[in-house]
């Protein structure tokens, strides 16, 4: 079973919309593009469940190494849509904005990371898998 994943990512996300919404004039760019698929994409998405080597079936493997691959796609998707949003903070350096690129910059490396938990726990467990095949 794959790790809980850290608490940290809801509040950085929450924390990140607050203040993109306080840093946006009224009337800007970040308001108007703000549509409900633009929004989806900014999403954390969950990380799929990885079952244990030793107990599942060939039909399960199968299913979480696509869960994984779609998991990785729509997570490189999110790291895009924070990247975007960080670009539009541009070279503003107030306070606010800093802190809205730390948060932003700590989001991108958290993805990466969880990238890298989920593959690493999938691959473990197909270790595991493979080896009682035999």
């Amino acid at each position: 079973m794959l790790a809980v994943m850290p608490p940290v990512f809801k509040k950085i996300r929450a924390l990140l919309l607050l203040l993109l919404c306080l840093l946006a004039p009224a009337g800007t760019a970040l308001a108007d593009r703000a549509d409900e698929k633009e929004l989806e994409a900014c999403r954390r998405p969950e990380a799929p469940t990885i079952l244990d080597g030793r107990s599942a079936r060939q039909e399960q493997i199968t299913e979480m190494r696509k869960a994984v691959v779609d998991f990785i796609g729509v997570n490189m998707t999110y790291r895009k849509c924070l990247e975007r949003e960080r670009t539009l903070i541009g070279d503003n350096n107030s306070p606010k904005a800093q802190s809205v690129k730390a948060y932003i910059d700590e989001a991108i490396t958290d993805s990466l990371d969880m990238d890298d938990l989920v593959a690493d726990t999938f691959n473990t467990e197909l270790r595991i898998f493979k080896s009682l095949q035999k």
